[in-house]
């Protein structure tokens, strides 16, 4: 694997309006983005056919074809992205996520906080999947569904 040296000297440079960059991105072609915030110490390299960014609290691997770029940048977050209940076509009740509106097939893959894939299933011909979380322990969750990528509690 070739590690990028270029992480820590962009990492550090400045942006417009004087901010530094807090935050790697990763787009997709899909349209897809994924961050990590630097904090987090991410490091990016590449293992074969794959793109692999690796920090202190996941590791994510993505196929080289599917990576349109990635950036620095600088983000006002305070760590918790859109809760998944606001996302068009999910709903949940209790430890039961339904999906609906998917094109047939699409994949709705569930990971533990530490990056780890714990359930993947498929839509429907109707588009429609339906998940259990119910044996899954109390913690965060990410959930990939179409182009959403959200985090969920379960209590």
């Amino acid at each position: 694997m070739v590690c990028l040296a270029l992480f820590l000297v962009i990492s550090c440079a400045c942006l417009s309006a004087g901010e530094i960059a807090n935050t790697l991105v990763v787009k997709l072609c899909s349209g897809e983005t994924m961050s990590f915030l630097l904090s987090t110490k991410p490091k990016i390299t590449f293992s074969g056919t794959q793109l692999v960014v690796k920090s202190d609290v996941c590791q994510v691997a993505y196929n080289l074809e599917q990576v349109d770029h990635y950036s620095f940048s600088h983000t006002t977050t305070d760590g918790i992205d859109t809760p998944i209940s606001a996302q068009e076509g999910f709903s949940r009740n209790g430890d039961c996520l339904t999906f609906s509106g998917m094109k047939p097939g699409s994949l709705i893959e569930v990971y533990s906080a530490g990056g780890e894939a714990l359930s993947i299933v498929k839509a429907d011909a109707e588009g429609r999947a339906v998940l259990s979380i119910s044996s899954m322990p109390q913690g965060v969750y990410i959930v990939k569904y179409g182009k959403v990528t959200a985090k969920i509690l379960k209590l």
